[in-house]
């Protein structure tokens, strides 16, 4: 009888235990829940990436910086059809990426793309080198 018990009680909590990994979310943890206005119905909503990025130019250097919660991060630098590989890993929190200032003038375009889970998120942004 003792023998049967165990087995239940195993059996049991094999059960709960997949109920409760049933219910984590499938995207990745970095990805925000956006429901339509008074949607509050889970299956009525959508996870998104967000991927702020910021650039700034101090002297010879340019400085790319850009806050990624937990998705693969692959980021280029662009100019005249040439496309140079500044980052390509997993990255979590602020990736800083800083690089000589180029010489050539003319506008170059930062492109980051952050993907998780089957999201992708891309943001491009430009700056101009006179």
């Amino acid at each position: 009888m003792t023998r049967y018990l165990k087995k239940c009680r195993i059996i049991g909590l094999v059960g709960l235990v997949s109920f409760a990994l049933s219910t984590l979310p499938a995207a990745p943890a970095g990805a925000t829940l956006v429901c339509p206005p008074g949607t509050h119905n889970p299956s009525y909503c959508k996870r998104i990436l967000s991927l702020p990025v910021v650039i700034t130019i101090q002297g010879p250097t340019v400085k790319v910086v850009i806050t990624v919660t937990d998705p693969h991060l692959k980021v280029t630098l662009e100019h005249n059809g040439k496309v140079k590989t500044l980052f390509n890993r997993n990255a979590i929190g602020k990736v800083t990426i800083e690089f000589a200032k180029p010489t050539a003038p003319g506008t170059y375009q930062v492109k980051a793309v952050a993907t998780a889970n089957g999201l992708t998120k891309t943001v491009v942004k430009q700056f101009t080198i006179s």
